[in-house]
């Protein structure tokens, strides 16, 4: 991991998704990258006189003095988490809040974004809420969402990855082994079973592809999927859920309707999104 990159609207989740993502940068020896965006208004048709072009370059201006304030406070956060160390860069783009990052992705080879939720109608709601698929589900790198007051200084130990056991989950969960093993963290893995006739050879076969890891799996029988994972976080203490990318629909109700809006810390824990 060299880059990773974090959307931010300088408020004070964001700040949080900023500090998270430093610790992750460091002890992967990587670096951060800051993007802000902000969008013109449109303008109705103005009285005569009227110069749109002056209003336009104070907005950016503006913006511009905004960043530079925020950063000073970003790096002051640095320092008293001893993760001043880590190089931090910055971008400020005008325009779309989703096309810039996918942009920035592509021409930054980013290899995570790192963002943060309250749950409401800000900033985050643009990338989970009626846009979700617009960043989330179709990132082509690995995703990180915390969710509301999330303390970051929370230690992570485990990290809980579902699975329904597809081919295609494999190279999700051999990229969420890479991303534990740098933090040192282990891997519980979950299916839940919602069909009668489920092969449990398959577990046993899995259990063998990855033996020389640190990962165990689970299967829960299941009438409810958001339910039996979050009776999986629970009960085997998951800190961190990894998943591969699910419909639109799904992830907005993991993230906006059922997993923060519950009281319980144990819930609210980031969820690693994968492709």
């Amino acid at each position: 991991m060299k880059t990773i990159l974090v959307p931010t609207d300088f408020s004070q989740m964001a700040n949080n998704s900023v500090l998270y993502a430093l610790k992750i940068a460091k002890k992967n020896k990587a670096q951060l990258l800051l993007l802000h965006t902000y969008e013109l208004p449109i303008l109705s048709m103005q009285p005569f006189p009227f110069d749109a072009s002056n209003l336009y370059k104070t907005i950016d201006l503006d913006e511009f003095e905004v960043f530079k304030d925020n950063l000073k406070v970003l790096r002051k956060i640095a320092e008293e988490n001893n993760v001043e160390d880590v190089p931090l860069f910055h971008k400020l783009s005008m325009g779309d809040l989703n096309y810039n990052i996918n942009e920035t992705v592509k021409k930054e080879n980013v290899d995570m974004i790192v963002v943060a939720t309250s749950g409401g109608q800000d900033f985050f709601s643009k990338l989970v809420g009626s846009n979700t698929d617009s960043v989330i589900i179709s990132s082509k790198v690995p995703v990180i969402v915390l969710p509301k007051d999330f303390d970051v200084n929370d230690p992570v130990e485990t990290i809980g990855f579902t699975t329904r056991f597809r081919e295609k989950d494999k190279k999700a969960l051999q990229s969420t082994i890479e991303f534990a093993e740098s933090l040192g963290l282990r891997i519980k893995c979950m299916h839940a079973q919602t069909e009668a006739d489920f092969d449990h050879q398959i577990v046993s076969q899995w259990e063998n592809e990855f033996k020389n890891h640190e990962v165990s799996f689970f299967v829960y029988p299941s009438d409810d999927v958001f339910e039996t994972i979050e009776e999986f976080i629970t009960h085997q203490e998951i800190d961190m859920l990894a998943m591969v990318t699910y419909k639109r629909d799904f992830l907005e109700e993991l993230f906006t309707t059922r997993f923060t809006q519950k009281v319980t810390h144990k819930v609210a824990i980031p969820v690693l999104v994968l492709q």
